[in-house]
């Protein structure tokens, strides 16, 4: 399938925002007991970037469902176990070793361990590092497209797309129970009840909820609309996302950053628009040379090139500052050591 520049640009964009995430996080996390200055600039951050998973699951609905020929189970199914499950799992284990390597260090320089089975408990519920779940969820998805893309030549795109819509608000409802038990202390009243909890926890089973993205990438990508509207609609709801945070949190309504989640309307909503406005932006004449090839290695590199950043870092520094240079500085260490793999691989 014809590369589409746009795409292109909106894929570096979504991997930028996770990286962003993944930094601002500490913020965020640090601060949302004290909330100070420094929270709310990690929840700027971290807010307007909360639309890069959704934005990554759309683009994929995008392609895979394009093609008419995924719907034959052997091509499809030996293309995704060479693209998808082999990184994954190799990756998975790279960051298994990674971890261990980690608390190996902590050991031996008297730092206190939390958990020495951390790793082994990530792995198992399908987050070997806080950026793999999204492969592990997406998995679920993958097996399903052949089935999809026979349910849409069958009832039409129009109806397709209405299925799509079904999905999203199904991932709304699940997601508004899953807060809601948590809340209420459902899994406390009951001992009956207690392991119920750990079933949130596999992000294998989590794909039922991106369903909707999915499909929506597939059915928006023929609908036009103009893009300074929809960008400005998107950027709406991440001022909702920023603001509703602040308010939820120093009223102390809620402990807890609900309004980051994925399938909320506002992050929903500020993704759709998102998406909508660059599958419009036609006249991108830049094809970004040989770094759109790379982007998924950056996002499976990131991790690791950020933890080693945060270990060599002695001290914390201004956010306002510190979150786009290290974002910046881990996606090009990322870039680097991408093509320095790719090198390796072509010279064996």
């Amino acid at each position: 399938m014809e590369r589409e520049n746009n795409m292109d640009f909106l894929r570096m964009i979504a991997c930028i925002m996770v990286i962003t995430i993944h930094v601002s996080g500490y913020y965020v996390n640090t601060y949302i007991e004290i909330l100070n200055w420094k929270f709310t600039v990690g929840n700027i951050y971290d807010s307007i970037s909360r639309i890069s998973v959704p934005l990554f699951v759309m683009i994929s609905g995008r392609y895979m469902l394009s093609i008419d020929k995924n719907m034959e189970y052997k091509f499809y199914y030996s293309k995704i176990y060479k693209k998808i499950l082999i990184p994954m799992l190799i990756w998975s284990f790279i960051y298994f070793i990674f971890f261990y390597l980690i608390i190996v260090m902590k050991y031996i320089n008297k730092v206190n361990i939390e958990d020495v089975y951390k790793p082994v408990k990530e792995w198992i519920i399908g987050q070997p590092s806080i950026h793999l779940w999204y492969l592990y969820m997406m998995l679920g998805i993958y097996l399903l497209v052949p089935k999809l893309i026979k349910v849409k030549n069958k009832i039409g795109e129009k109806k397709f797309f209405y299925f799509g819509i079904i999905f999203c608000i199904l991932s709304l409802v699940i997601t508004l129970l899953e807060i809601y038990l948590k809340e209420s202390n459902f899994y406390y009243k009951n001992y009956k009840f207690y392991y119920l909890k750990y079933i949130w926890y596999f992000n294998q089973l989590k794909f039922i909820k991106y369903l909707g993205y999915f499909i929506m990438g597939y059915s928006l990508k023929r609908k036009v609309c103009n893009f300074k509207i929809t960008i400005i609609i998107s950027i709406i709801f991440l001022m909702l996302i920023i603001g509703g945070t602040e308010f939820i949190i120093r009223k102390n309504i809620f402990n807890e950053t609900y309004l980051y989640d994925n399938n909320l309307p506002f992050v929903m909503f500020g993704s759709l628009f998102f998406y909508l406005a660059f599958s419009n932006l036609k006249k991108l004449k830049n094809n970004f040379g040989e770094l759109p090839r790379h982007l998924f290695n950056i996002y499976l590199i990131h991790a690791m090139i950020l933890q080693l950043i945060n270990i060599s870092i002695k001290r914390e520094y201004n956010p306002i500052f510190y979150i786009p240079i290290v974002t910046l500085l881990t996606f090009i260490f990322s870039y680097i050591f991408s093509k320095f793999l790719e090198k390796c691989l072509k010279n064996d």
